[in-house]
């Protein structure tokens, strides 16, 4: 009898191994074995273009195909940008293994920051770190920061506000209040003054409801050290932890994976080859411990490189072998063994950009698409004698830099209304706002207001209007989701009026509306 059903199961029926198969398409060996093991510690020493993206995407794929519950798989990353493709590449093999997943109910996968976020909204009163609290951005932490100088009445030239922030900075990615820092043995005067300022920074923080970029690492390790329910929770939080670019890890996101992964099932990738971040706290021995701090850990180590020619690796291998301090590995390319390297060497930056423009107007006369060409320099100075050459030789240029998406003016004020609208103390975002866009409030009455001062008639009227607007935004943030929230800011606070119909300023709109996609 059971003959007639047989042409059903060949058909339909899907065994295990097949499904498992259909995750590890177009992984090679090594990436197959990196997805496959999952019970344990596992370090995946990814060389450049090696795939490690995919791999770790494959993985968290194959984790919830086994069957593991999505929201109990982390991934952090150190961009968002990072964590997008992440993000969409999961979402991808899910959807083509016909699993559905509720992005809500889904893997976190984010940058540090983004993880510091969460961790602290949902659990930092335990630590006395109101919900509501606003995130200052590096203008801000510079700008309180030169507040305080002058409030102390010392020497800009003797403590230059970026390098005072650079030191807390590194105090705070090394795990180090400013409690900790006063009690330090060094008594020097410039030292105790370093102590008054970093006081005075984090007094100011508190009084606005406030953490700095930095805040987002040091607050949760200050939690999970301090509060027993906290750690006992997040020890619990994510069965499966990845972290990626391990070797550019700092001191504070070492400890923090340390806690949080402390069942053992962590997943790192990383390349000590390829740390560049030592002069902003990193520490790329973070990865040789990991080792030790993971004495049973698998290395698996990814050797095929996708991206560049032979000749390109061969060339890397034979400058990184020399360092001393790293896993060895030797990168094979995919690819044939390409054109060779040249190196052209200079009396000065003159000519440097002239023969760069040369060589360029050679191209294009040889039929290369002028799209097709692009010049790197390290810093932005590098960039005027490559201009001067390309108007010499009349060769037109697109110049790929400027200010970042976040820090565009309109872009900040979009988002400091909304931090307002959530933290009156939040005074910061009141002086960005407050006549932004402009609706006659000058810093006279905005002091007054601030200050709590008497206001005359007419200014009463414009503040009136000014805290209408912010009511609308808070009561849309308290029902609304975020994308209507941010609708409600465009058009109560005027900065549809202001922007759109002006051409001048369009494309300042258009920014604005790109905040739409990360809401």
């Amino acid at each position: 009898m059971w003959i007639p059903f047989l042409p059903y199961i060949a058909t339909n029926f899907r065994p295990p191994y097949t499904r498992i198969m259909t995750i590890l398409e177009g992984l090679n060996e090594r990436q197959q074995e990196a997805v496959l093991y999952t019970a344990g510690p596992l370090l995946i020493v990814a060389g450049a273009g090696s795939g490690k993206t995919k791999t770790i995407a494959h993985r968290i794929a194959y984790l919830i195909r086994q069957g593991v519950d999505p929201a109990q798989i982390l991934a952090v990353t150190f961009t968002n940008k990072a964590a997008e493709e992440m993000r969409a590449r999961v979402y991808t093999l899910l959807k083509k293994e016909k699993i559905a997943v509720n992005a809500a109910a889904g893997p976190f996968m984010g940058t540090f920051h983004s993880l510091g976020v969460h961790i602290m909204r949902q659990h930092g009163s335990l630590n006395g770190i109101p919900k509501n609290f606003s995130i200052l951005d590096e203008e801000d932490s510079k700008s309180i920061i030169k507040d305080l100088i002058r409030e102390h009445e010392l020497d800009p030239d003797n403590y230059p506000p970026p390098r005072i922030r650079a030191i807390i900075r590194n105090l705070k990615n090394e795990l180090i209040t400013a409690d900790d820092f006063a009690k330090q043995d060094d008594d020097t005067p410039y030292q105790k003054t370093l102590a008054a300022l970093y006081n005075a920074y984090e007094t100011r923080l508190q009084k606005l409801k406030g953490l700095d970029f930095d805040d987002l690492l040091l607050k949760p390790v200050l939690l999970l050290q301090r509060s027993e329910a906290a750690r006992t929770w997040y020890e619990n939080r994510w069965s499966h932890i990845h972290v990626d670019e391990y070797q550019d890890t700092n001191h504070a996101q070492y400890i923090l994976m340390r806690f949080l992964a402390s069942h053992g099932n962590i997943a790192v990738v990383g390349d000590i080859d390829q740390a560049i971040y030592s002069w902003r706290g990193a520490d790329w021995r973070n990865l040789l411990q990991f080792e030790m701090d993971w004495p049973d850990a698998r290395v698996i180590t990814l050797e095929e490189n996708y991206r560049s020619t032979q000749l390109i690796l061969e060339a890397a291998n034979a400058v990184i072998q020399h360092n001393k301090e790293r896993k060895e590995k030797n990168l094979r390319s995919t690819k044939e063994a390409g054109e060779t390297i040249t190196l052209t060497i200079l009396e000065n930056e003159r000519q440097e950009g002239m023969f760069i423009a040369e060589y360029i107007a050679h191209l294009v006369g040889s039929k290369v698409q002028a799209g097709q060409i692009a010049v790197l320099f390290r810093t932005n100075a590098q960039s005027r004698a490559l201009e001067e050459a390309f108007l010499k030789k009349n060769i037109p240029y697109r110049l790929i830099a400027g200010v970042k998406f976040y820090e565009r003016k309109e872009v900040k004020d979009a988002l400091a209304y909304l931090r307002y609208a959530l933290n009156e103390n939040d005074l910061l975002s009141l002086k960005r706002i407050i006549n932004s866009p402009p609706r006659g409030i000058g810093k006279v009455l905005t002091l007054k207001y601030i200050g709590s001062k008497p206001l005359a008639a007419h200014e009463k009227e414009k503040i009136k209007k000014f805290e209408v607007i912010i009511e609308k935004i808070k009561k849309a943030a308290m029902s609304e989701s975020a994308s209507t929230v941010l609708a409600t800011v465009l058009k109560e606070a005027g900065f549809r009026a202001h922007y759109k119909d002006n051409k001048a300023e369009h494309d300042r709109w258009e920014n604005i509306q790109e905040l739409f996609y990360f809401f």
